[in-house]
């Protein structure tokens, strides 16, 4: 009898540590596998702010370039269209408005 006792005793103690390492094992896993799932949501999170920040920055050199062009159009076409004794704004626009419609057409 008493070594049933002393049988079931160091049974139970030794299932006992089995589950304690068994939960261990599983709570590390769970803070790995968290630990993972937030370094994998900071990296998307910083590509994602990454591939932002070069979209704003490809937009604003489109504008930039778009208004260039557009200037440097203006400047070539009012320097053919101005005669002696013309400097009005308005019909220098006008007159390269009016011949870029022509060269679209």
């Amino acid at each position: 009898m008493r070594l049933n006792d002393s049988h079931d005793t160091s049974l139970r103690r030794l299932s006992d540590t089995h589950k304690e390492k068994i939960a261990l094992l599983d709570r590390q896993f769970l803070q790995q596998k968290q630990q993972l799932m937030r370094a994998r949501e900071a990296a998307i999170w910083e590509m994602e702010e990454r591939q932002l920040h070069e979209k704003h920055q490809l937009a604003k050199r489109q504008l930039k370039d778009m208004f260039f062009l557009q200037r440097h159009q203006m400047l070539v076409c009012s320097s053919d269209n101005t005669t002696p004794g013309s400097n009005s704004v308005g019909w220098i626009i006008s007159g390269c408005l009016s011949g870029s419609s022509r060269e679209r057409a």
